[in-house]
């Protein structure tokens, strides 16, 4: 099933004729097949987290602006803490954690209250209160996961994160809070870590998520944590802290916040293509023009768009548009397993914000168009014409996936003018 079917529509450019729409806000083609898992959380235009159906595309906003951000494309992640919507948590002084989370201190003084259990624009989290004169200036651990579940090596980059809010209180008595990612040893005991420092607000749950990534350094790495640390100036204290969906994942940065209950899930990577008839029959061998809107979360290396015949490969024939590197977008051209053009503008790529590429292809006649630019081109380029069955969308071959959005897809069975490309990628 895929949602969204209503009609979008975009002025025709003068004497070309209307593109076909393959993605719009509210439109999926009907030639797309898309596949699934049910493990795709997104917000949705109240700014409430939600968790997609098996096989639907969803259009996804942002919580803090409700800004739509488009369809997202994610690889495939697992969130390794095996607890993150507070089962067994019950409330009282001190009340049960979480299964699988603790709490640490070598302080005295302090009382420590389970409130309660909740959703907040659908993010599950706890409310935990602390209080009381602390012995002295010190730290305060809460743990989301037992220090030797989660197995990791020296080398490896993890992400961490999770939802946190000042649900009553006030921040006195504490300097800082810091969200860690932390490399353990065999025994459990740490040997290093990243963090990120945040200051809860009374703002929404769902706008104050906090997350960073480390890369483990140590040889004697045998597992990964997370948690967050208080620190505390020694005077007394009284908050009620609101944490939600704690997430750890094995990759360079946070994705999507993936519920468990009781043990890791895996959120698996979508594929999304139009092959066979459905490709055939609005793709003109002998000349086109894409227009692509996204935006990307990461400035990791990507395709947007694959167009080949996905057996042989897009290096035998094939036109892709793809992160070539952390700051630089390009298209690729290749027939008959000969590369026939790279174009890499000097506008630069930039992740968080919205991008507009436009590239057009014709033989002898290739023009790029990143944000609005003036067309890069190559004037001595031929074009595949023959091997091209299918487009991939927001990823290629089941890889190198996108990690963001895309908002708009289109295709124009003409190679426009420079200008023209300049002007849909403003």
């Amino acid at each position: 099933m895929i949602r969204h079917r209503r009609i979008f529509q975009r002025t025709p450019l003068s004497g070309v004729g209307s593109p076909t729409v393959l993605l719009g806000p509210g439109f999926v083609n009907p030639g797309i097949t898309y596949t699934a898992d049910t493990n795709l959380t997104y917000f949705d235009s109240t700014g409430t987290l939600q968790t997609a159906g098996v096989n639907t595309m969803v259009l996804d906003y942002d919580p803090s602006t409700l800004a739509l951000r488009g369809y997202p494309f994610w690889e495939a992640r697992t969130n390794s803490i095996r607890n993150n919507t507070m089962q067994g948590a019950s409330a009282g002084t001190p009340g049960t954690m979480p299964t699988n989370w603790t709490t640490f201190t070598a302080l005295t003084g302090l009382t420590r209250t389970v409130v309660g259990t909740g959703t907040e624009s659908g993010v599950n989290y706890i409310d935990i209160q602390l209080s009381g004169t602390p012995s002295s200036a010190g730290t305060y651990f809460i743990n989301y996961e037992t220090t030797t579940q989660i197995a990791a090596s020296n080398g490896q980059t993890w992400s961490g994160g999770a939802f946190y809010k000042l649900a009553a209180g006030a921040l006195t008595g504490i300097s800082a809070f810091d969200h860690f990612v932390a490399e353990e040893n065999a025994g459990g005991s740490q040997l290093g870590g990243g963090s990120i420092t945040f200051t809860p607000t009374s703002s929404g749950l769902a706008i104050q998520r906090q997350s960073v990534a480390y890369t483990n350094v140590n040889a004697s790495t045998a597992f990964e944590g997370a948690f967050v640390r208080l620190t505390l100036t020694g005077v007394a204290i009284n908050i009620t802290l609101r944490i939600g969906l704690p997430q750890l994942e094995l990759g360079a940065f946070a994705t999507p916040v993936i519920k468990t209950t009781n043990a890791a899930v895996t959120r698996a990577a979508p594929s999304c293509a139009i092959t066979g008839s459905a490709f055939s029959g609005f793709w003109n061998i002998a000349q086109g023009s894409l227009l692509v809107s996204i935006i990307k979360a990461s400035t990791d290396l990507s395709k947007i768009i694959a167009i080949d015949n996905g057996s042989a490969g897009l290096t035998t024939n094939g036109i892709d548009i793809d992160i070539a590197t952390t700051t630089q977008v390009r298209t690729l051209g290749f027939a008959a397993s000969a590369a026939q053009w790279s174009i890499a503008p000097a506008t630069s790529f930039s992740a968080g914000i919205i991008q507009k590429y436009a590239v057009g292809f014709a033989t002898d006649s290739i023009g790029f168009s990143p944000n609005g630019a003036a067309a890069s081109t190559d004037a001595s380029a031929i074009i595949p014409s023959s091997g091209i069955t299918q487009m991939t969308i927001g990823n290629w071959a089941g890889g190198s996936f996108l990690n963001g959005w895309i908002n708009s897809l289109l295709y124009y069975p003409v190679r426009l003018p420079n200008a023209s490309l300049q002007s849909l990628s403003t």
